[in-house]
């Protein structure tokens, strides 16, 4: 994969993201367990579809 595949791959990756937290509920955002998992699971998602792999995805959380 090329520099600017993967750059969009991880902008696409990101929207994902934000994608998955503006439809969770409050509740769930704020569970630290909850939130990874959720998050974890739409990543998995994409990249499978995008990239056709199953890639193991940890995600980090951090409280400000």
């Amino acid at each position: 994969m090329r520099a600017e595949e993967s750059e969009e791959v991880l902008e696409h990756a990101k929207k994902v993201v934000l994608e998955t937290l503006a439809s969770m509920n409050r509740e769930t955002r704020t569970d630290p367990a909850e939130l990874k998992e959720e998050v974890r699971k739409a990543l998995r998602r994409f990249f499978r579809k995008k990239l056709e792999r199953h890639p193991v995805v940890l995600p980090y959380i951090v409280e400000t």
